[in-house]
């Protein structure tokens, strides 16, 4: 009887621990499906805060990490309103596209739109990226970035007037190479057709992260560094900029390197 008892107890712990990444999955996703706000909802409170110029209102919208490490957010949002040089009187929107990502323990799920704005002889795109669900970490919910592009009556963009988001991150290990994207040639050809014939490329610290002419970021040492990709319009001095913040690391065996074979000396 009491090799039969501790038979079912096994059996039942084994059916919990195969049932479990079930019971993960579904506890995550239904709850979220009901909760945060849809495409509709986002476009239109939005397209309402720009209609008033509302600096506020905009501000409000964005997620409590972007706010967090965008010191000067209010003034980069009133920078973007001064640039839609006209009465906003009517929009339109539509959706760019949804990220859904599940897994045990988290659920992500973010969306891209663009609202239109017409006027007489020329055309707005706000585009926005907005972050519905990040359940392992609630200070990702929110708008993550906006951005604003000047086109002509047929949808073609002319000009990119204002950005406003985050850096980007990127993670490398000890010698390894990332390009930056905005620096890839398909970029650098979109912003030459736009004027922009002259591009920077800086590091905050070479020893951390080497960047070449082309966005080529080589892992140089441990440590942090920004690296900033401008594009610049020699002809009305405008510049457009592009951050990445850079973090380096060891991999183990270079940790075993650097500790065991002197690594610190010549490596």
């Amino acid at each position: 009887m009491k090799n039969l008892s501790k038979k079912l107890i096994s059996v039942i712990m084994a059916l919990l621990f195969a049932l479990a990444p079930l019971i993960s999955v579904f506890a995550i996703k239904i709850p979220w499906m009901t909760t945060y706000p849809s495409e509709k909802d986002i476009a239109e409170t939005l397209g309402n805060f720009l209609k008033a110029r509302d600096v506020d209102g905009i501000v409000g919208m964005f997620s409590e990490s972007v706010k967090s490490e965008l010191d000067d957010l209010e003034i980069q949002v009133k920078k973007l309103l001064d640039q839609i040089d006209c009465d906003i009187k009517e929009y339109s929107w539509r959706g760019n596209g949804t990220s859904d990502e599940r897994n045990y323990g988290y659920y992500r799920k973010s969306i891209g739109l663009t609202i239109e704005i017409v006027a007489e002889d020329k055309v707005f795109h706000v585009g926005v990226s907005y972050v519905q669900a990040w359940t392992d970490d609630e200070q990702k919910v929110g708008m993550r970035s906006l951005w604003l592009n000047l086109c002509d009556t047929s949808g073609y963009v002319v000009d990119y007037l204002a950005t406003i988001g985050p850096s980007v991150k990127i993670d490398l290990t000890y010698k390894e190479t990332k390009q930056c994207r905005m620096a890839r040639h398909d970029w650098k050809g979109i912003h030459n057709e736009m004027g922009y014939n002259k591009l920077v490329i800086t590091s905050t610290d070479e020893s951390v992260a080497k960047v070449d002419s082309d966005g080529i970021v080589t892992a140089a040492g441990r440590g942090s560094a920004r690296v900033t990709v401008t594009y610049i319009n020699e002809t009305t001095g405008k510049e457009l900029e592009y951050l990445y913040d850079v973090t380096v690391t060891f991999t183990r065996w270079q940790w075993i390197i650097w500790y065991v074979f002197f690594g610190f000396l010549w490596y």
